[in-house]
């Protein structure tokens, strides 16, 4: 491993990206278990299209992000608050079970399509969109990263994870790795699992090396000849 630091297993890991998000349990380089996965939008596609309303540009995850560092505390500004998909009390109280898994960001999306017509009227003009563009974007990453954060953490609370990872394009998000660091203190008071993202922004989204690397730990256990390409499932 990478500069002689040992990996302790079991690993929770959380991948996000622009077409899909997973939440994984690493038992071994060669054992895993899918724990959840994006039923709809994943959550970069979400920050895409987010930035597309609120006329940011493209890619929307670092424009969301700057946008957002321009919120300030002005009291004449009031963003209704956007909703946490499926985290563990609003889950429990809409259906009478525990937090689930799996991410959902499509209803966000459309919840800030209406709060961008209610703040800005139906004729939506630059000025008018300008004014609450950093209040929009923080609502809307600060609930995107909450509910990445949470389950992952609870995940991780529940399989009794040694370690935590991020990974994918959008583990660039310094709030969300912020968000992650704050949910593992209030979950792990004590021996907290360690956390582990891409030490480069580069490296968030280097494919190539992801894929080498699992390449690599798939072939001490499995000859190449008996491998079967499945592009859309990771398992062995």
């Amino acid at each position: 491993d990478h500069k002689g630091r040992k990996i302790h297993f079991p690993i929770i890991c959380l991948t996000v990206s622009g077409g899909h998000n997973e939440l994984v349990l690493i038992k071994s380089h060669s054992e895993r278990k899918l724990l959840g996965e994006t039923l709809d939008d994943a959550a970069g596609e979400a920050f895409d299209k987010v930035a597309r309303l609120l006329d940011l540009g493209y890619p929307g995850g670092p424009a969301i992000s700057k946008a957002a560092m321009l919120a300030t505390n002005k009291t004449d500004i009031k963003i209704n608050k956007l909703p946490r998909a499926w985290l563990d009390k609003e889950w429990e109280k809409k259906i009478g079970k525990p937090m689930n898994f799996d991410f959902s960001f499509s209803g966000i999306k459309t919840a800030v399509r209406y709060l961008v017509e209610d703040l800005c009227g139906k004729k939506v003009t630059k000025k008018t969109l300008a004014k609450y563009q950093p209040y929009i974007a923080l609502e809307f990453e600060q609930a995107v990263c909450e509910v990445m954060a949470r389950k992952l953490v609870v995940a991780g609370k529940k399989w009794k994870a040694k370690e935590i990872h991020l990974a994918g394009g959008v583990s660039a998000n310094t709030r969300l790795r912020s968000k992650i660091t704050e949910e593992i203190a209030h979950e792990f008071p004590r021996q907290a699992p360690i956390f582990r993202f891409p030490e480069k922004i580069s490296y968030c989204t280097d494919n190539a090396a992801m894929i080498g690397a699992a390449a690599y730990w798939i072939g001490k256990v499995m000859k190449p000849e008996k491998l079967k390409a499945v592009a859309s499932d990771f398992r062995i």
